[in-house]
Formats: C-alpha cells, sequence, structure tokens
C-alpha cells in the first residue's frame, strides 16, 4: 500500500470513460479535474463545484490559461437541496473526494448525487481513514468507511468495489440501483 492517495492511478482504475458526463463535488485544489477533463474527452463534460470562491476562480483561471474547455466551474453550497442545479439523472459519474468531514448534512450531499446520477450511474467517495496528527481532519470529523457505506444503501446505492487509496485514505466505488 502506497502511503498517500495517488490520483491518477485511482481515476485509471475507476475508468470514469469517454463522452461521459461527471459531477465533482467539491474540488478543491482541482487535483482530480484534469484528470477526468481527459477521461470524458473533448465530448464529455465535468461540472466542477465548490463553495469557496477565490479557490474555484483561481483553478477556473489555471484551466482557462492550459485551454481546457471541457470542465465547468460552478460556485454552489452542496448541502443546500438541489444545489447542483443539474437536471435528474443527468450525469455518468460523482466524484466526491476528502469532503465529508467538512460538512455537516451529509445526507443531503449524498441525495444530490443520487438524484443527478443516470440510472446505473457510479459514486467514487474517497475519504480520510483517520486523523494522523495534524494530516487531515481531527478524530471528531472523521467519516469512517462503516458510515459512508451505510450512507450510500440507505440513499439507494450499492457498494460496487473498494479502490486502493493509500494508508490515509479509503475509496469506494458505488453504484445507483
Amino acid at each position: 500500500m502506497s502511503s498517500f492517495i495517488n490520483p491518477q492511478k485511482i481515476i485509471a482504475d475507476v475508468v470514469v470513460g469517454e463522452s461521459n458526463f461527471v459531477a465533482d463535488f467539491g474540488f478543491g485544489t482541482g487535483a482530480y479535474l484534469k484528470l477526468l477533463s481527459k477521461e470524458v474527452g473533448l465530448l464529455g463534460e465535468v461540472y466542477a463545484f465548490d463553495i469557496q470562491i477565490d479557490v474555484l476562480n483561481r483553478v477556473q483561471r489555471e484551466f482557462e490559461e492550459e485551454g481546457i474547455t471541457n470542465v465547468k466551474f460552478l460556485h454552489t453550497d452542496l448541502e443546500q437541496e438541489k444545489s447542483t442545479k443539474l437536471a435528474d439523472e443527468s450525469v455518468d459519474f460523482v466524484l466526491i473526494s476528502s469532503l465529508f468531514f467538512q460538512l455537516e448534512d451529509k445526507v443531503t450531499v449524498t441525495k444530490e448525487a443520487y438524484r443527478i446520477l443516470k440510472p446505473n450511474g457510479r459514486v467514487l467517495f474517497i475519504e480520510w481513514r483517520d486523523a494522523f496528527y495534524g494530516l487531515g481532519p481531527s478524530k471528531d470529523l472523521v467519516f469512517s468507511e462503516t458510515d459512508a457505506l451505510t450512507l450510500f444503501k440507505k440513499n439507494h446505492m450499492d457498494l460496487e468495489r473498494r479502490i486502493e487509496s493509500g494508508n490515509y485514505h479509503y475509496a469506494l466505488v458505488f453504484r445507483k440501483k
């Protein structure tokens, strides 16, 4: 097991698919956005959601400077119902990475992923395994793998598989029923 998460390996393992429509919930630094952009190609699209407007603007500028045109940046609070404003069953794949430890309303975010996913669509859920002495969230904010399995199951998504994600994170792929 490698020590830290490797976004390239994870996206390669999950196989997003060309021409697909993808939503990245809380993209933060944008570590996965370029990978997702390449995966979906020119006929696909990536919707990048974040609540931090300064981060959103910075990453959007970087993408514009690099000529990446298949990523749409959207400022939103994912803890609000129907916050993405995407149509029901309009995306093939949702990425939620290292976000839940920061949220109070995890149920609304999970329901939004379900709402926008096409039938049989998938969610890649990545979260911190534990608190690691200043790296990652504090112990009281860790959202466990068991909690993730329970929450997604309650929201009509089945565990498809686990993905190797290093010592500090767990990665789960769920499929919409």
